[in-house]
C-alpha cells in the first residue's frame, strides 16, 4: 500500500542521511517510519527487520561519532580550563618548575619558551584526565541497537522457521 512505500522512503532517506553523517536528521525519519510501522501494528512482521536494522546502524554510527570526536571535545576543555582562574594559577607553577628544571641543567630558556612548555604539559594533562573520566552518553545507544538487531532476528527466525534464511544470516552477523 501507499504507507508501506512511505514506510520504504523514510527508511532511505535515513540510510542517505547517516552516510552524510546527518545523524540527527535521520533519527527523525527512521523514528517517523518506526511510527508509521506500528501504526499499521506490523512492528513484529519481517517487513520491519530492515527498518529495526537501518535503526541499529544509525545509533551504531551515533557512537562510533561520539568516540570518533571525543578527543577534539576533551582538547577544547582543557583549553578552557588552562584560561580559567584554577588553570592560570597551575601554570605559573608548572612555569616555575620548567624553569628551575633548565636551571638545574645550567641550560637558558626565555620567558615565552617556557611559558609555552609548560601550558603544552598541562594541555596534555587535562586532555588526558578529561578523556579518562568522560562518561560514554552513547552506551545506550549501543544496548538499544543490540535490541533492534536481536528483534530482527527473533522475527525473520519465526517467519522462516527452520529454514536457514540470508536474511537470517545477516542479522546473526549484525548481532
Amino acid at each position: 500500500t501507499i504507507d508501506l512505500l512511505r514506510i520504504q522512503l523514510l527508511i532511505l532517506q535515513g540510510m542517505s542521511e547517516i552516510f552524510q553523517k546527518q545523524l540527527l536528521e535521520a533519527e527523525e525519519h527512521m523514528l517517523e517510519a518506526l511510527q508509521m510501522l506500528e501504526g499499521l501494528g506490523l512492528e513484529m512482521e519481517p517487513i520491519s527487520c530492515e527498518l529495526y536494522n537501518s535503526i541499529a546502524q544509525m545509533m551504531i554510527m551515533k557512537h562510533k561519532d561520539w568516540h570518533l570526536n571525543k578527543e577534539n571535545r576533551c582538547k577544547a576543555l582543557a583549553q578552557i580550563w588552562v584560561e580559567s582562574v584554577e588553570g592560570m594559577k597551575e601554570l605559573r607553577e608548572e612555569v616555575k618548575i620548567v624553569k628551575q628544571h633548565y636551571k638545574d641543567r645550567k641550560l637558558y630558556i626565555n620567558d615565552e619558551e617556557a611559558h609555552n612548555k609548560s601550558k603544552l604539559v598541562l594541555l596534555k594533562a587535562r586532555t588526558t584526565l578529561l578523556m579518562e573520566i568522560e562518561e560514554d552518553t552513547t552506551l545506550q545507544s549501543v544496548e538499544a541497537a543490540f535490541r533492534y538487531l536481536v528483534r530482527s532476528l527473533e522475527i525473520m527466525e519465526k517467519a522462516h522457521r527452520t529454514e536457514i534464511h540470508p536474511t537470517i544470516a545477516t542479522a546473526c552477523l549484525a548481532v
